[in-house]
């Protein structure tokens, strides 16, 4: 599901799935310009791409705790790109 919120955001911006595309959807999403998305900045990304904005807060924790692969508390941009890798081959 977040990888179809996320190709409806960059599809929304003229933007394919290429790896470049993929750096700029994390890099807007990354509000604050740490280089990593925290819990909010995910739950934006999600309300801010369409249909997927009603996904309840918990299901949007559960899709953040997957996507935290070293369980840090954020999301950086290899774990960010590793959910796309499969769309890639």
């Amino acid at each position: 599901m977040f990888q179809r919120a996320t190709k409806s955001y960059l599809l929304k911006q003229n933007s394919g799935l290429s790896n470049e595309d993929l750096v700029t959807a994390f890099r807007d999403a990354d509000k604050d310009k740490s280089g990593s998305l925290s819990f909010q900045e995910v739950q934006d990304l999600f309300i801010n791409m369409g249909h997927n904005s009603e996904i309840p807060e918990d299901d949007v924790i559960e899709y953040f705790k997957s996507l935290d692969l070293d369980e840090d508390g954020q999301i950086r941009l290899e774990e960010f790109q590793r959910v796309f890798k499969g769309i890639h081959q």
